[in-house]
């Protein structure tokens, strides 16, 4: 009987031990406490898929319940072109019937995002190589019309930006980004569209059909954007 005392009094003070022991985090570490995951925003690929993508930018402010998808009509939307200052503002629609287009790359960035500005001169070579088939290319900023001065220094100078055009082998002696820039200052176009996260890229048929889009900045992305303009161009 004694022996049966000492034998639970054992027990009793071996589960004391492991309880403090737990409850101090010491212990196995096979079960560690969860790390909550980074949030790399609304990440969506060429078919409106949720998926993973380091190269995005998570805009403050810009949240928005819309989520389009390939297949949905764009809306039809008003904006100013840089330089604010020249006071012309048009939309979607009446730039593509000016312009007469086929297809549109609607692109999203700002002088501060580096992801941005280093796809913008793949946007720029796919303009140049399909313009005459009837694309056009739009690439809004969301910064403010009083940045004018900064968004054109960004635009002619930035070493990002200057890093692609040298990978594209384009000559240093060139005029580079020859698309319009639209201005989202107030960031209403942004919202509108669904975009919380920059860059973000939309391809548009004539009837104002997204037929292409994606979040994030990767050269496979850029490619995959050229293969879908020529599908639309019928090339």
């Amino acid at each position: 009987m004694r022996y049966t005392k000492l034998l639970a009094l054992l027990l009793v003070v071996l589960l004391i031990g492991s309880v403090s022991l737990v409850a101090c985090g010491g212990g196995t570490t096979d079960n560690p406490k969860p790390v909550d995951p980074v949030d790399n925003g609304d990440v969506i690929d060429d078919n409106g898929n949720n998926g993973e993508e380091d190269d995005v930018l998570i805009v403050p402010g810009m949240e928005t319940n819309v989520k389009l998808s390939v297949g949905d009509k764009m809306p039809d939307l008003e904006f100013p072109l840089h330089p604010c200052s020249l006071g012309i503002e048009t939309s979607i629609s009446e730039y593509m019937e000016e312009e007469g287009l086929e297809a549109l790359v609607i692109d999203f960035w700002a002088i501060w995002c580096e992801p941005c500005k280093e796809e913008l001169p793949f946007l720029e070579d796919d303009y140049r190589h399909y313009k005459d088939k009837g694309l056009g290319v739009l690439a809004v900023t969301i910064d403010e019309c009083a940045q004018e001065e900064e968004i054109d220094e960004t635009l002619n100078v930035d070493p990002k930006i200057m890093k692609s055009f040298k990978k594209l082998e384009y000559p240093l002696s060139e005029s580079y980004i020859t698309y319009d820039i639209p201005v989202d200052g107030n960031r209403e176009m942004a919202k509108s569209l669904g975009v919380t996260s920059i860059p973000r890229t939309f391809l548009i048929t004539k009837d104002m059909v997204i037929h292409y889009q994606h979040t994030g900045f990767d050269e496979s992305k850029v490619h995959a954007l050229t293969e879908k303009i020529k599908e639309v161009l019928g090339e």
